[in-house]
């Protein structure tokens, strides 16, 4: 019988769940089980983990409502921004967390307003009927609560406001950049490591 190793990482969540090698052989012998460890980025889900963990101004939602946290980078002197995203429900249990690398330079506001078209696209693909957006942009929740879709942006917005009448109730709010750090840490990554992907799954933090 081979030896497991001594298990040095604080115990937590994710490491009972994926990291200790008791799990990890669990979910190895498990053929087509929820957790691939092949192609799971680990490293995000220790970024997104370690913010929940230590993130205090995050406020949950009511009950049956959903919390989706957006933001978007770029930057001007680089030619590639990105996107970043967070869903929570009542209980702080994240049902989603994504991050898109765009390749071209966009402006703060058309990057934080992809940002949030994207992941609304991805709400209603996840059939979520109530939602509340936050994000740290605050001329993009303007122009989304008056209904503005004029200017080059016009089509982005226009965008936004369909998705948004697809759902059974939504709300916008402005929030501080600390109250959206989750959602920030995701597109850093997917802009520094030019990487997109999609985790679906179930982790209260």
């Amino acid at each position: 019988m081979q030896e497991l190793k001594k298990e040095t990482e604080p115990e937590s969540i994710l490491h009972a769940l994926a990291r200790c090698e008791v799990a990890k052989r669990v979910w190895r012998c498990w053929v087509d089980g929820p957790i691939d460890l092949l192609n799971v980025n680990m490293e995000v889900i220790d970024i997104a983990t370690q913010i929940y963990e230590s993130e205090e101004k995050w406020t949950a939602p009511p009950l049956g409502v959903f919390k989706i946290n957006v933001d978007g980078a770029t930057f001007e002197n680089e030619r590639n921004s990105s996107v970043g995203v967070v869903i929570r429900d009542a209980t702080g249990t994240v049902h989603v967390a994504c991050y898109k690398y765009l390749q071209g330079q966009y402006s703060v506001e058309a990057g934080k307003a992809l940002a949030m078209d994207c992941r609304l696209i991805l709400a209603r693909e996840q059939k979520l009927p109530q939602i509340i957006l936050e994000s740290d942009a605050l001329i993009v929740v303007n122009r989304v609560t008056t209904a503005e879709a004029n200017g080059s942006l016009g089509h982005v917005y226009k965008g936004i406001l369909n998705l948004l009448s697809s759902f059974s109730s939504w709300r916008i709010n402005h929030v501080k950049k600390e109250y959206n750090r989750a959602a920030h840490e995701l597109a850093q990554y997917a802009r520094q490591n030019e990487v997109s992907h999609v985790l679906l799954w179930c982790l209260t933090l």
